[in-house]
């Protein structure tokens, strides 16, 4: 009895959110039309004005490019350390087999 109640709430609950999704996408490419979206009074000053970032966004940006550069070169040398220790160890266990087998 539990589960049927459980299974009866799933499908109601399943049901009515595939309602709602096929709905909404059947309106979505309405609602994004650049008439409606932008509007015949806007001017395209107003568009830009609204689509531009501010100052400090632009700013962060460049600081975060710069750090992420930072970043993405040191992470190739420590690959270049790592590569150079691997086969320094390699040539460490050749000389220690090599000592050990004379």
């Amino acid at each position: 009895m539990i589960v049927s109640k459980m299974q009866a709430r799933v499908f109601i609950r399943n049901v009515i959110v595939q309602a709602v999704e096929r709905g909404f996408m059947r309106r979505l490419p309405k609602i994004f039309a650049s008439e409606k979206v932008q509007g015949p009074r806007m001017s395209d000053e107003t568009v830009r004005a609204i689509a531009a970032e501010t100052l400090e966004t632009r700013q962060r940006r460049v600081q975060l490019k710069e750090q992420l550069k930072m970043l993405r070169e040191s992470q190739m040398k420590i690959k270049e350390v790592e590569s150079k220790i691997d086969k320094s160890k390699v040539r460490m266990h050749a000389f220690l087999f090599t000592a050990r087998t004379r």
